[in-house]
């Protein structure tokens, strides 16, 4: 005999929450259960929130973003909130519209460096691109690597103070980067790691998706900035 699926059906909330009560006073000894029931039903009210969203989807807890512009927007809201509590100090990505793109970009200091938050393939990353875009510059594939070099110069150091640091010169491509991976997660079926999850994008997780993005983008600029500030363009201008 096959069973029919359960129907919905309505209950008086406040009649049901008096139920819930009276249970929990007969018996404590499933309040761990309870409380788990409601831990749910606050990931299911998150899912609510995100669902308003076009372009986002879940699959039970996992995300799946169609539109990557739905998550630098929650992102770059999240920075500014955080910049003005003033747990971050930078505010690396302030002052960008969130697009489609896997990725966000903010040019800062020393031409032809670009920070980048980035959703690849090894996860969710904050980076320094070493890419140059001048047209004055025939050889932009050394001039890059120079680039990379001069920065180099301060690995120890630098490694020092961030660690798990990842150095990518890449001789054969045309730019280079160092990138930190802050959560080998992805946020579709377009990269093969574990997905990020609702519990992970909820802001009431003190150690959310959100917070880890905006406080190590904070820090990797604190420990760049000053190093590509000495850099002396010109210099490396005449070895090409």
């Amino acid at each position: 005999m096959i069973q029919k699926p359960l129907k919905p059906f309505e209950i008086d909330p406040k009649a049901f929450i008096l139920m819930v009560e009276s249970f929990i006073k007969s018996y404590p000894q499933h309040s761990l259960e309870l409380k788990e029931i409601a831990e749910k039903g606050e990931l299911e009210l998150d899912k609510l929130d995100y669902f308003s969203e076009k372009g986002i989807n879940f699959n039970e807890n996992n995300v799946d973003y169609a539109d990557y512009t739905v998550f630098w927007k929650k992102y770059l809201e999240i920075e500014d909130i955080l910049y003005g509590n003033h747990l971050i100090k930078n505010s690396v990505f302030e002052s960008i519209k969130p697009s489609n793109n896997n990725a966000i970009f903010k040019t800062l200091g020393v031409q032809n460096i670009s920070y980048s938050l980035v959703a690849s393939k090894v996860g969710i990353k904050i980076e320094l691109l070493i890419k140059t875009l001048r047209s004055d510059i025939k050889d932009k594939k050394l001039f890059n690597k120079l680039i990379f070099d001069e920065i180099k110069k301060n690995q120890r150091e630098l490694n020092n103070k961030f660690r798990n640091l990842v150095w990518d010169r890449l001789d054969n491509r045309m730019y280079s980067r160092i990138y930190f991976i802050i959560e080998k997660r992805s946020l579709n079926n377009k990269v093969n790691l574990p997905r990020l999850t609702i519990g992970e994008m909820t802001l009431k997780n003190k150690n959310n998706i959100y917070d880890k993005m905006s406080i190590n983008s904070d820090k990797f600029f604190k420990i760049f900035d000053p190093v590509l500030k000495k850099i002396d363009i010109k210099k490396i201008e005449k070895k090409l």
